[in-house]
């Protein structure tokens, strides 16, 4: 996956304005160990979508493509993944950030 880094930065930025307001806790960026190297992945929300959180990992049009090893890693770890169109995310907006913790609280519950 190609992402742009200002564009990384923009929504790393975002994610954390949406953390401070909505007081939860997220780790950007966030590293894991997959077949034995050190990974970097977007960010880590531990309160949201599993007992054991969140993976995100983003993605860009037209593609939209996802890497297989993190939701494999995810999986393995009974954690949540996903994958978020970096597009949706260079503009704070409140509401989109809503939307999203909405739908991981559900996945938390089920």
């Amino acid at each position: 996956m190609i992402v742009n880094k200002e564009h990384i930065l923009k929504a790393r930025e975002n994610w954390q304005k949406a953390a401070y307001n909505f007081k939860f806790e997220i780790i950007t960026p966030y590293f894991i160990s997959v077949k034995g190297s050190e990974k970097e992945v977007f960010a880590f929300v531990p309160a949201y979508g599993s007992s054991n959180g969140t993976i995100i990992e983003l993605t860009s049009p037209p593609e939209y493509n996802t890497d297989k090893e993190i939701i494999e890693w995810a999986s393995d770890n009974d954690l949540f993944c996903s994958f978020i169109n970096v597009d949706n995310l260079l503009d704070y907006d409140e509401g989109y950030f809503v939307e999203i913790l909405d739908d991981w609280i559900k996945y938390k519950n089920s």
